[in-house]
């Protein structure tokens, strides 16, 4: 894993860029200019609130034992392909899905499947059927029932969860829209650095971190460029961490959620601050490197307010590179 240090340096600046050339369902249902940056704190998710409101008063491993959120409870997936034939619409091939949150998972395969043998497993995640992105377990069941002749299966295996901020993306592009992501390689991981287009469309964000696109894990920015590249006119499905998702879970484990509110579609969030019976409002800009700048409107003079500002701000920044350092160890063993 990479040390705080090294992570504390989110400069684009030093970055090197590379731009690019470019229910359980069977089958058949089953920054104001004034403002200034207040340096800020980080995450573990899966959490309870700490009593005091405010966050772990932990050290760091007292704060990974508390939060529950280790880099050895998550794992990158393994990507896996699967086929099979179907001779007629009512022949049945023995899957049954269920769906998992936002996922589709296979929850069943029957004894008489002929996928029995193949590496799709039960408890993989399904991605697409025939090259369409499955979205819900009665999709799925859909797919199937109506389909005659080869069915492909892509899905992802693994012994354990994929991080709980990884974003799926699933892009049909053009040759030129390849052209319309950029990436960098900053302390061993790939960074999307801008977004264009088609990609600037999907939930792939400037500042994310790319994890493998159809199952490759990039090893740097140009072979994350030459992925995106090589896949061009085919469906492109990208793994990929997600900063905004990293930014809202730090910030629930650290308040509790009924005193924050995001602002739609942006990095903006506004906290309430209880100081005896009085509560104070802040507006926060969370930037990309775990730094919270405090752009609200009115001005208030308050030290209490101040203390647990800096407070929240200097947990968020530690838990923020906490997540972050578990990614890296996590890609690391990848």
């Amino acid at each position: 894993a990479l040390g705080t240090d090294q992570l504390k340096s989110f400069s684009d600046s030093d970055d090197r860029a590379t731009t690019l050339k470019n229910d359980s369902l069977q089958e058949k249902s089953s920054d104001p200019e004034n403002s200034q940056p207040v340096k800020s704190t980080a995450f573990r998710s899966i959490a309870k609130h700490i009593p005091s409101g405010i966050g772990p008063n932990l050290s760091r491993q007292e704060s990974k034992i508390k939060t529950g959120r280790l880099a050895s409870e998550f794992e990158l997936p393994k990507w896996i392909t699967a086929s099979a034939h179907k001779a007629h619409a009512d022949e049945k091939i023995g899957l049954v899905f269920r769906n998992e949150g936002s996922r589709v998972i296979v929850s069943k395969i029957a004894p008489t499947s002929p996928l029995l043998g193949s590496e799709l497993k039960e408890d993989c995640e399904l991605l697409a059927i025939n090259g369409h992105r499955v979205r819900s377990a009665r999709r799925a069941a859909i797919l199937v029932k109506e389909k005659i002749g080869q069915l492909d299966f892509t899905c992802f295996k693994g012994n354990k969860p994929r991080p709980i901020e990884s974003e799926l993306s699933m892009l049909r592009l053009t040759e030129k829209d390849c052209k319309d992501i950029h990436f960098v390689t900053m302390n061993g991981l790939v960074r999307v650095a801008h977004v264009f287009g088609s990609f600037s469309k999907s939930t792939i964000k400037e500042g994310d971190f790319c994890l493998s696109i159809n199952g490759t894990v990039p090893s740097d920015a140009s072979q994350a460029a030459s992925l995106i590249l090589k896949q061009s006119t085919r469906l492109i499905i990208m793994l990929s961490f997600s900063l905004s998702r990293l930014k809202a879970n730090v910030v629930e484990y650290l308040i509790p959620r009924r005193q924050v509110v995001w602002e739609a579609g942006s990095n903006v969030c506004r906290i309430t601050f209880s100081i005896g019976k009085k509560s104070y409002e802040r507006r926060l800009r969370v930037h990309n490197d775990g730094n919270c700048e405090d752009i609200s409107d009115n001005e208030v003079f308050s030290r209490e307010l101040d203390k647990q500002l800096t407070k929240f701000t200097n947990a968020f920044y530690d838990e923020f590179h906490l997540g972050i350092s578990d990614l890296a160890g996590m890609m690391k063993r990848s």
